[in-house]
């Protein structure tokens, strides 16, 4: 039996919080941690912040077309479901 470990985040403001739960072995988390990296080096931006990439008007998103921004995401999401176990 595999130990499943437990990433969790918050967000929200004054009048919306919400929280998300992914999870994972070591293994695949590592093997996520490297994926991941390679597509912020692709795409040549050092995180990824919603609140940044979809009005694409400040941070390293400035300027960027719908298509980029959406074959990023789709990158991303590839790379989140291949090495996450379950989430939620």
């Amino acid at each position: 039996m595999e130990l499943l470990v437990c990433f969790i985040d918050e967000s929200g403001n004054e009048d919306i919080f919400t929280m998300a739960c992914a999870m994972s072995t070591d293994k695949k988390w590592l093997r996520l941690d490297k994926e991941w990296k390679k597509v912020l080096a692709e795409y040549n931006v050092p995180y990824l912040h919603m609140n940044e990439l979809l009005p694409r008007q400040k941070g390293p998103y400035t300027g960027w077309p719908s298509t980029r921004r959406d074959a990023f995401m789709r990158n991303l999401v590839w790379v989140f479901k291949t090495y996450v176990t379950a989430w939620c």
